[in-house]
């Protein structure tokens, strides 16, 4: 289980919030995370202080019954751990409901299989219960994605950002091209992508000297790392950008050369380390 998941847990977990807290995961590798939101829980507030319970969509009313009942409880935590549903805004509503009239910490756990199918009129679209669930949901309670050791979520809504052409990679390029002021733009541009993009690399791949005697790197920068399945998708994909690379001095950090890398060039390079 990644730890900035369990971090997240434990810090809900221990300030006085009446929001609920809303997780979502994916993939087999998350399969055991509410046994360890549980544990995280008796951790802090002691054995037998956390309520787990399983909900199926069929339930739902039955559940939103009972919610002064398990308002009562002593328990200080409720883990609901959620099947798949069409949607989750009825589970979000409930354990809204359940936070604000228990005063208890009410972790939701929502299963995501997150994907990006190519509709029969040929329009790719990005199915994710967290991305619509938070556009509806993210000011009325705590949405977080529980990425696995793979970034599933991040990678794939990069690459459909990127499919429409709104990525990272396309915001950067969009604003250096043409721009005076590209380096600094450059910089600041990479700073911001490593500090929000989890599938964010910067590799030096070569170290040199200048005429001037100083120390170049040669680097180069990805926002994703397309799968051998997502390179050779006919549909939508073709046009990504997802790749640059640029010269830096080394001690002052200036950058003084970038170099844009087509998406071939990117597929090129990619098919080659596959090999």
């Amino acid at each position: 289980m990644p730890s900035q998941t369990m971090d997240v847990v434990e810090e809900y977990l221990l300030m006085p919030r009446k929001k609920p807290l809303v997780v979502f995961y994916c993939g087999v590798r998350s399969r055991n995370l509410p046994h360890f939101v549980c544990k995280k829980g008796e951790e802090i507030y002691g054995k037998g202080m956390v309520r787990r319970i399983s909900l199926n969509p069929i339930e739902l009313m039955r559940f939103e019954l009972g919610v002064m009942s398990l308002a009562k409880m002593p328990q200080k935590v409720v883990v609901i751990r959620c099947t798949m549903a069409r949607d989750y805004n009825t589970h979000v509503l409930i354990a809204e409901i359940l936070a604000q009239e228990s005063g208890k910490h009410v972790v939701l756990l929502c299963l995501d299989p997150i994907h990006i199918p190519t509709l029969p009129n040929g329009r790719v679209v990005l199915k994710s219960f967290a991305v619509s669930t938070f556009n509806s949901w993210h000011q009325r309670a705590h949405i977080f994605i529980a990425d696995d050791m793979e970034k599933r979520f991040a990678y794939l809504i990069e690459l459909f950002q990127a499919i429409k052409g709104k990525g990272y990679m396309d915001r950067i390029y969009d604003s250096i091209e043409g721009n005076e002021n590209w380096a600094d733009t450059l910089k600041y541009l990479l700073e911001e992508a490593k500090q929000n993009l989890t599938t964010y690399e910067d590799i030096v791949l070569e170290e040199s000297s200048d005429k001037d005697n100083r120390q170049v790197e040669y680097h180069q920068v990805s926002t994703i790392q397309p799968t051998i399945n997502d390179l050779n998708r006919s549909e939508g994909i073709s046009h990504i950008r997802t790749h640059l690379r640029y010269r830096m001095i080394k001690e002052t950090g200036e950058i003084f050369e970038y170099e844009p890398m087509s998406f071939d060039q990117a597929k090129e390079m990619m098919l080659k380390l596959a090999t």
